[in-house]
């Protein structure tokens, strides 16, 4: 986890600690010291300066600032699928030269999320986003969609996949599955 910190200073290490007790104290301490508190987030203003995250940022194939003018990447959501399909040609590759295939277990803690949710500025839920949540959906009936045609060895093709998976979502919604 340390890996993917933006600083050194910028979570509680819990495993920094040789006791519950000492990590409650020096969750006292910050509570009565504001400056040291606000040191943790330090990294906000200046930057990450952790350079193995900053260069597994760079080396990402998608970009989370897609609501920007000068947006050139592919989303989360595409980004994720270019990824699995990446991990399903490596191992066709391995087939072809004789090598074991590797396995991939998706688990439901990975793969599994619940619907977006927005909250106000105090953290607390209010109604769902209807921008994400509608990707989200989207990017659930494709992935269906994808599986769908991969169990029976059919032939996948981007725009059919994504007219099958709009075809889903307007038949719960018809059906009032899916509001």
């Amino acid at each position: 986890m340390q890996d993917l910190l933006p600083s050194n200073r910028s979570a509680i290490i819990v495993d920094d600690y040789e006791s519950v007790e000492d990590i409650a104290n020096y969750i006292k301490y910050l509570h009565s010291h504001d400056e040291e508190y606000e040191k943790y987030f330090e990294w906000k203003k200046s930057g990450i300066s952790n350079q193995y995250l900053l260069k597994l940022l760079k080396q990402r194939d998608w970009e989370f600032d897609y609501y920007t003018d000068d947006y050139t990447g592919m989303n989360f959501f595409e980004g994720f699928e270019c990824f699995v399909c990446k991990r399903v040609h490596e191992n066709l590759k391995r087939l072809k030269t004789g090598q074991e295939e590797l396995k991939f277990h998706a688990r439901l803690e990975h793969y599994g999320c619940p619907p977006p949710v927005k909250v106000d500025d105090k953290g607390q839920r209010t109604l769902e986003s209807d921008i994400f949540m509608d990707m989200f959906t989207k990017q659930k009936y494709i992935a269906k969609a994808l599986r769908y045609h991969i169990d029976r060895n059919l032939p996948v093709d981007g725009e059919q996949i994504e007219k099958i998976a709009d075809e889903m979502i307007e038949h719960l919604r018809r059906n009032k599955k899916l509001i």
